[in-house]
């Protein structure tokens, strides 16, 4: 699999992208994904279901997407551990907000984070996009 240059990634995700690049200590780049873990507003507790429990992970990870007044696909993320919170709050941060315009691009993810885009699917279809 080939990596989609930096310029074609959706904006959000760029920053982020150039943020972690500009760090050249490793333990700084660590120190910097907790930051982010630690900031991630939690998840409520009724939206800590199975059904948003991202499988296959060893630690618990819990994905939530909704669409906002403005329509646009909003993600939601947490995790115990603070680690995996951080990186959730990355694609947090880098994915929500998307509208029309930038939902179709995100499936270059799907691999990666499978949970997100499922959530995703399940909007779409709600707005009635598939089939």
């Amino acid at each position: 699999m080939s990596l989609q240059p930096i310029d074609e990634l959706l904006p959000k995700l760029q920053e982020i992208i150039k943020l972690f690049q500009s760090v050249q200590e490793p333990k700084a780049k660590y120190e910097q994904l907790l930051f982010y873990g630690k900031n991630l507003k939690p998840l409520d507790s009724e939206f800590k279901t199975r059904g948003n429990k991202v499988e296959g992970c060893v630690s618990q990870v819990w994905v939530r997407a909704y669409l906002d007044f403005e329509k646009n696909v909003v993600f939601e993320a947490d995790s115990y551990s603070v680690l995996t919170k951080g990186l959730a709050a990355l694609l947090v941060q880098g994915l929500s907000s998307l509208d029309d315009d930038h939902v179709n691009t995100i499936n270059l993810f799907r691999p990666a984070v499978p949970k997100y885009l499922d959530q995703l699917d399940r909007i779409q279809l709600e707005r009635g996009e598939y089939g």
